[in-house]
């Protein structure tokens, strides 16, 4: 007959009420063994802890690089290279201003720099703090490059230094479809071009401006950073006027396949080439 404390639960309970109890206690037992025991033994490998949660690579951050206060963000090539190792095309933007210092220290005349194609107006904002130019003009059509525009300028102190416009450049000014910069397949916001589509998601409305009705100046210096992926032409071809009356240096992309196509345009305009920094041609047409 039980005695003690099984007894009273025998008593109270009934044998079948405390095998139950026992059970239970038996697990909690042999929970806190395994407990004690640590991990389990090689043979027995433990489940792999869950993987962390996907990182939001857009999340932008603030970042102090080439010498200006930057909003860069992570789902965007340029931005990725300039926030980790603090450059961007700075062979393209040291012989750009090379030229340009050379040019605005000889001309008493008005004196403008063009930052077509912008993205975020790295070259605007480096021009602008070397206080060269009398006027400064940025072209991005996309919505989103154009906020981060917005923002750099603020974050420079240049938002009424630095003219910008939510707009691409071509041959003639009117409207256009260009590809989002949120959809690149590349994952580089500073790729999108001015497409023909209809209704598209990758798509949206943009305006059109060309240079030779946006710069009025006769005798003066216009520099200009072109790089509107493979648009290049058409924004030559919509600033005859202005590059036929001013003395005039220009940055101007052109991949391999390009090539022939913008040779031709600049010799035909009057412009020679003084440098090549792959992909990027540098031309004058000295007055």
């Amino acid at each position: 007959m039980p005695t003690g404390f099984a007894r009273r639960l025998w008593s109270r309970t009934g044998w079948a009420r405390l095998g139950r109890i026992a059970d239970a206690l038996d697990r909690i037992e042999a929970r806190v063994g395994a407990a004690a025991a640590g991990p389990p033994p090689p043979n027995e490998p433990a489940p792999p802890p869950p993987l962390p949660p996907e990182p939001d690579r857009f999340s932008p951050r603030l970042y102090q690089r080439a010498g200006l206060n930057l909003l860069l963000s992570g789902n965007s090539g340029p931005d990725r290279v300039l926030a980790e190792s603090g450059e961007w095309e700075q062979q393209q933007i040291a012989k750009l201003l090379e030229l340009a210092a050379l040019a605005c220290a000889r001309r008493s005349g008005p004196k403008i720099f063009l930052d077509i194609g912008a993205y975020f107006g790295l070259y605007a904002l480096v021009m602008d703090r070397e206080r060269l130019f009398d006027r400064i003009v940025a072209y991005e059509p996309d919505r989103a490059n154009f906020a981060q525009l917005q923002a750099e300028l603020f974050l420079n102190g240049a938002a009424y230094r630095i003219e910008v416009h939510n707009a691409a450049v071509a041959e003639v000014a009117g409207h256009w479809q260009i590809q989002r910069s949120d959809r690149h397949p590349t994952g580089n916001r500073g790729g999108v071009e001015l497409w023909r589509c209809g209704p598209d998601p990758r798509c949206i409305p943009t305006g059109v401006v060309a240079i030779d009705d946006e710069i009025t100046i006769d005798g003066g210096l216009i520099v200009a950073k072109i790089d509107v992926e493979s648009g290049q032409d058409a924004v030559l071809r919509g600033m005859r006027r202005t590059i036929a009356a001013n003395e005039c240096i220009l940055q101007v992309e052109a991949y391999e396949q390009q090539r022939p196509a913008t040779l031709a345009l600049l010799a035909e305009l009057g412009l020679s080439v003084v440098e090549d920094i792959y992909p990027d041609l540098f031309a004058v047409n000295r007055r």
